[in-house]
């Protein structure tokens, strides 16, 4: 049996699931950015790249990590730090 190829999500199919992920249209998305539905358009279809403050901004608003947006790596979560029994914890040391 011939192996099937896997698809690359490149990173505009990344930024359309955001938009879909945090429910903004690309009307919304192209009035944060100051920029015009062509050219969310034009990201979207990957015929330009989008500069790194609107996709700052992208990942934002359509409430993503930017690093998946950028390469499709999900950032690592930090494992909960644990107090021993008994101690104190400052204000200082919760910030």
């Amino acid at each position: 049996m011939a192996a099937h190829p896997i698809p690359v999500f490149e990173m505009r199919h990344r930024m359309a699931l955001a938009l879909e992920y945090g429910s903004v249209s690309v009307n919304e998305i192209a009035a944060e950015l100051g920029v015009s539905r062509t050219t969310i358009s034009n990201y979207l279809w990957g015929r330009t790249v989008p500069r790194r403050a609107d996709l700052v901004t992208w990942a934002f608003r359509t409430n993503v990590p930017l690093e998946w947006l950028l390469d499709g790596i999900e950032p690592e979560k930090s494992a909960p730090t644990r107090r021993k029994p008994g101690s104190k914890t400052t204000r200082k040391q919760q910030i």
